[in-house]
């Protein structure tokens, strides 16, 4: 696993089922920052939140930033566990996870993650720019009492 602090220039390569997984994790001045490349399958996309979740314990950081770039989307996403991190995700109010994708049909993939977090109360976003994603990153996260 590749866990920087500063800015990322290499992506990590981890074999998976004959197929090369290449990512990225950064711990930027106020989020960790994790790019995914290429991810085709169910087994790589569960490599990738392993890897993710590990640096995530490891920074203590209650921002997350993940980009996809050229990959497939997923929307059968229990095949990866998707619920196991949605709970995580909202046991912690105060974690928030900004999901980035210039793609079309991976952004809708993660519209339906953004709706399936929302219904257990975790605080997952998706965008198209990751701008957006950052600005959103860096919000206040409401108090339990404000959003009552």
């Amino acid at each position: 696993m590749l866990f920087l602090m500063g800015h990322a220039s290499d992506f990590h390569m981890e074999e998976v089922k004959g197929r090369a997984v290449r990512y990225s994790i950064v711990a930027v001045k106020h989020y960790l920052k994790a790019e995914l490349l290429d991810r085709e399958t169910v087994e790589e996309t569960r490599e990738f939140l392993v890897a993710l979740a590990q640096a995530a314990r490891r920074h203590g950081s209650s921002r997350v930033l993940i980009c996809v770039h050229s990959s497939r989307p997923i929307f059968r996403i229990e095949q990866y566990q998707a619920s196991a991190y949605l709970k995580e995700l909202s046991a912690r109010p105060g974690l928030k996870v900004a999901l980035v994708a210039h793609r079309a049909d991976v952004r809708s993939a993660h519209q339906y993650v953004e709706l399936l977090a929302r219904q257990q109360g975790a605080n997952l976003k998706s965008f198209e720019e990751e701008s957006a994603a950052i600005d959103w990153l860096r919000a206040e996260v409401p108090s339990e009492h404000a959003r009552q």
